[in-house]
């Protein structure tokens, strides 16, 4: 018999249904690792190192972002975002306030006051944190990745003139 044949046999050998492994028959040794695959050889000069940088972000690039999310967009997200935690912070105070009327008076007077109170901030809360989301992902997000893909692609020559090709 040949190495490659007996190899092969050894495999088909360690090869275990599994109702052997359910009924506990299984001889779990050592696992067997394979050879990695050779490297590739480059046949190209291949692509350009890109600039690469280490440390801080500085503001420039914070600035750029900004920009290309629109400062307007940026706005109304965090108008949003504040809104939403003020509402979150009227519950948590409306749920206080009716503790401490129940505790004054003795009883659960005013119950459907509170209830409605305390179910419109949450509501209004769970709303504006959509509503936030919606704008930071439309406004900002897909705008910022688009305007900076075309300036991008507007000063690669390679990109542009590769949409230029039929």
């Amino acid at each position: 018999m040949s190495e490659v044949e007996a190899e092969k046999a050894e495999d088909i050998e360690d090869q275990v249904t599994s109702s052997e492994k359910i009924q506990g028959y299984v001889d779990y040794s050592k696992a067997k690792l394979s050879q990695p695959p050779p490297p590739r050889s480059s046949t190209t000069a291949g692509l350009s190192r890109e600039h690469l940088e280490q440390g801080k972000v500085k503001s420039k690039v914070y600035k750029e972002y900004i920009s290309a999310a629109s400062v307007y967009g940026l706005s109304l997200f965090l108008l949003a975002t504040i809104s939403q935690q003020g509402a979150s912070l009227l519950a948590t105070l409306t749920l206080r306030y009716w503790g401490d009327h129940n505790r004054a008076v003795g009883d659960n007077s005013g119950m459907l006051a509170y209830l409605t109170a305390y179910g419109l901030f949450s509501l209004l809360s769970t709303l504006l944190g959509g509503v936030s989301s919606v704008l930071m992902w439309v406004f900002c997000g897909l705008r910022s990745a688009k305007r900076l893909h075309d300036s991008v692609s507007c000063h690669s020559s390679i990109l542009v003139n590769g949409f230029k090709r039929p």
